[in-house]
């Protein structure tokens, strides 16, 4: 197996973790949803706990954007995540220094 193909595999595997990742926090979600409208007032007036789940929803979708995004980044695996895995090839004149 050479050290691309280790990449590959090793990236894929992340990606697959974060999708699951990512799919649990949308379970979460409709409880979220929930809250909000639970702590909306009959005249539209928010108490402390609508602001408490309204970020709390928030960083929930942030989290799962952000978790697709990197899973499907490493799916691709191009260079960026050759490099990241393995760094730089040195070049002889850097091993010099």
């Amino acid at each position: 197996m050479s050290k691309r193909d280790a990449v590959v595999l090793a990236s894929r595997a992340l990606a697959l973790y974060l999708i699951c990742w990512a799919l649990t926090d949308m379970s979460v979600l409709p409880q979220l949803v929930i809250a909000l409208r639970h702590h909306t007032g009959v005249l539209g007036t928010h108490d402390s706990w609508w602001d408490y789940y309204h970020v709390e929803l928030t960083f929930y979708v942030v989290r799962i954007v952000a978790l697709f995004l990197t899973a499907e980044w490493l799916i691709k695996c191009g260079d960026g995540v050759f490099r990241y895995f393995l760094g730089q090839e040195r070049t002889a004149e850097e091993e010099a220094i």
